[in-house]
């Protein structure tokens, strides 16, 4: 996280932030939430604050 630039790190939070509430709803204690209804949209949840943790690493500091 020090590498990163400052949308670096809002994207790696907004990431972070979406991954876990997909896998609280699938497999932790959130077993309804109003984002996420059944566990194919927190599927989804999970895939997309992957996709941005993937993301937030090609916004480093030179």
């Amino acid at each position: 996280m020090k590498t990163h630039t400052t949308i670096g790190k809002f994207i790696f939070g907004i990431g972070l932030l979406l991954s876990l509430s997909g896998l609280g709803t699938s497999f932790g204690p959130f077993h309804f939430n109003s984002f996420i209804q059944n566990k194919s949209v927190a599927l989804i949840f999970i895939l997309v604050g992957v996709t941005f943790l993937i993301t937030s690493s090609f916004f480093k500091k030179h």
